[in-house]
């Protein structure tokens, strides 16, 4: 009796070793880019202090990811992001001048529907090709929704932004707050870890150049506030 007893401890054990095993091995989330090395990037817009991050962005935005493709140059695949802003807090002249104006990059200007921009960053999958993204500068996800800090990105015309920094210029939004995640570049940006409701305010705190910023201080929508600026700025150049 003891000796079946044994046994059967024995072998109930190995089954729950099996199964753990099997569990352990599912719920374990395999790598996409494989033996790919990690890298990280030398950023040209790198930001110590929240005024510089502010202050080097063309446009400031609560936006969600709606949808993103991937391209393929040189042999490094990359990711477009397309992303509806639900609110624009700041947008910089130069960009509603030289870009919203004469090229209507954004898409759905001037019209009803949802404000969209698109957004590159260096990774992904392209049929055959793989590229890792940096470890500084991961993916941005199709339907979460960030703040964002972007500039854009004049090279062979195309209508695209890059995020500041990488990682600095993407805000993510827990329980209505704004938190930037741990940075690598020893910056502090815990003056902008706020609440959603509260960012506009403090943007006004940083006192910047009217001349250089147009903040939404009236908390326009996304299409409302470009589009009045737009139509105020070629009335300006007529």
């Amino acid at each position: 009796m003891k000796k079946h007893i044994v046994i059967f401890s024995i072998g109930l054990l190995t089954l729950i070793i099996l199964v753990s095993i099997f569990i352990s091995k599912s719920l374990t989330v395999s790598d996409p880019y494989g033996d790919l090395p990690k890298s990280y990037a030398s950023w040209a817009f790198i930001s110590t202090t929240s005024q510089e991050l502010i202050e080097q962005a063309d446009i400031i935005g609560l936006g969600k990811v709606v949808d993103n493709y991937t391209g393929i140059d040189h042999g490094i695949v990359f990711t477009c992001s397309v992303v509806e802003f639900n609110d624009i807090y700041m947008l910089s002249n130069n960009l509603i001048t030289t870009d919203f104006i004469r090229n209507s990059n954004v898409k759905n200007v001037n019209s009803r529907g949802p404000l969209r921009i698109e957004l590159i960053q260096t990774g992904g999958i392209h049929n055959e090709y793989k590229t890792r993204p940096f470890e500084d500068d991961p993916l941005l996800e199709i339907g979460r929704t960030y703040v964002l800090f972007l500039k854009k990105a004049y090279v062979d015309h195309m209508d695209i932004y890059w995020i500041l920094g990488g990682h600095q210029g993407v805000a993510h939004i827990e329980r209505d707050k704004i938190h930037f995640p741990t940075g690598y570049y020893m910056e502090d940006f815990s003056d902008l870890n706020i609440r959603l409701t509260d960012f506009t305010d403090k943007l006004q705190e940083f006192n910047l150049d009217q001349n250089e910023y147009v903040i939404n201080t009236e908390r326009k929508s996304a299409e409302l506030f470009v589009n009045e600026l737009i139509d105020s700025k070629r009335k300006e150049m007529e």
